[in-house]
């Protein structure tokens, strides 16, 4: 079963999605953090379950749903996917 967790970060409250399933396997939708006080707490989120990240997804590019891609796609060495008609982000795998 997939199970969804929600934070909400940045000055805007842009929604920031972990997915995960019960092997611990999870994806990261619009990794939104924009302080090192978010960042921890995402990455305590991640740590207390064991997860594993896979990819990171941005449902689009605008400036408040990407600050933390670089961070997470470093830390995680996870792949990152965005749609072609979006700019090229770092590590970017294009999907269409």
């Amino acid at each position: 079963m997939i199970q969804i967790q929600q934070f909400r970060f940045n000055p805007l409250g842009v929604n920031t999605w972990i997915l995960f399933d019960e092997e611990g396997i999870g994806i990261v939708v619009d990794p939104a953090m924009h302080t090192s006080t978010e960042f921890e707490q995402f990455h305590k989120f991640i740590r207390d379950r064991n997860i594993q990240l896979k990819m990171v997804i941005n449902t689009h590019g605008h400036f408040d749903h990407v600050p933390g891609v670089a961070g997470v796609v470093d830390e995680y060495h996870c792949h990152y996917l965005v749609h072609t008609a979006e700019p090229t982000s770092p590590v970017v795998i294009l999907i269409s």
